[in-house]
C-alpha cells in the first residue's frame, strides 16, 4: 500500500538524552482493513520488546482483536506493559454539563477493570 508497516523512532542527539540506547517502534494497530498483516508485523518484533506501550482508543477500549492481541500474544510473552487510553480528547466533546468527564471515567473504570484479565 506504500504506507509502512513499522515506524522506528530513534532519539538524538544520544550523548544528551539519558537512554542513548532507546528505540521505540510504533507497530500498526489490529483494527485495520489489513489486520492480518499488520498483527504479524507486530509480532514479528514483539519477542525483542523490553516493555510494551499498549494503545487503546477511549470510543472503543479493548476491541475485540486488542483483546486477542493481547490474550494470545502479548500474555505469552510475559513482558512489561504500559497501556495508553488514546483520543480522550473525543470524550471531552460530548454535549452536557460535565463535557463528557463522567463517559472518561467509566471508560478509565473498564482499562482498569479488564486489563488484568487481559494480561
Amino acid at each position: 500500500t506504500g504506507v509502512p508497516a513499522l515506524t522506528q523512532l530513534h532519539l538524538l542527539p544520544p550523548s544528551k538524552f539519558p537512554f542513548s540506547d532507546l528505540c521505540l517502534i510504533d507497530t500498526p494497530g489490529t483494527n485495520a482493513i489489513l489486520s492480518l498483516q499488520h498483527t504479524s508485523s507486530t509480532l514479528r518484533i514483539l519477542h525483542d520488546a523490553d516493555l510494551i506501550v499498549f494503545v487503546t482508543s477511549a470510543d472503543r477500549p479493548f476491541s475485540e482483536s486488542e483483546k486477542t492481541l493481547l490474550q494470545t500474544s502479548i500474555k505469552s510473552y510475559r513482558k512489561r506493559v504500559v497501556i495508553v487510553i488514546n483520543k480522550m480528547d473525543v470524550l471531552e466533546r460530548q454535549q452536557g454539563e460535565d463535557h463528557g468527564e463522567a463517559t472518561k471515567k467509566k471508560v478509565e473504570e473498564y482499562v482498569v477493570e479488564h486489563a488484568g484479565d487481559l494480561l
